[in-house]
């Protein structure tokens, strides 16, 4: 919600594309805005569900960037430290009242499993 808001107020996004394993990444600049224009829409759908909402961006830069951040971060490393999952995530950013991670990873789970598409 908080990048479409930020569409919404500046009309401009920054987006990072990156691939597991891989250093280098693409990093795409523009103009962007929300659309719903249910043609559009339609051809998104994925097994019969199309999405509510697109976001069409105009490409201002478009550049390769090279693996050296992602090195130093040592993003790709294996951890003797695990990141914390979504569950963990979300519990620490929203305070979800009445969840705790257990029962969030358990719907997190199920909708993986039953709600894909």
């Amino acid at each position: 919600m908080d990048s479409l808001r930020n569409i919404l107020e500046t009309g401009h996004v920054g987006l990072l594309f990156l691939i597991p394993g891989m250093g280098e990444t693409l990093r795409v600049n523009g103009q962007a805005c929300l659309i719903r224009d249910e043609e559009m829409m339609a051809s998104m759908a994925v097994e019969g569900k199309q999405p509510l909402v697109g976001i069409a961006v105009e490409v201002e830069d478009c550049f390769l960037q090279c693996a050296k951040a992602v090195i130093r971060s040592k993003l790709w490393d294996n951890r003797e430290t695990p990141l914390p999952g979504f569950a963990e995530m979300l519990i620490d950013q929203t305070k979800f009242e009445g969840e705790t991670v257990e029962s969030l990873k358990r719907q997190i789970e199920d909708s993986y499993a039953n709600r894909l598409y």
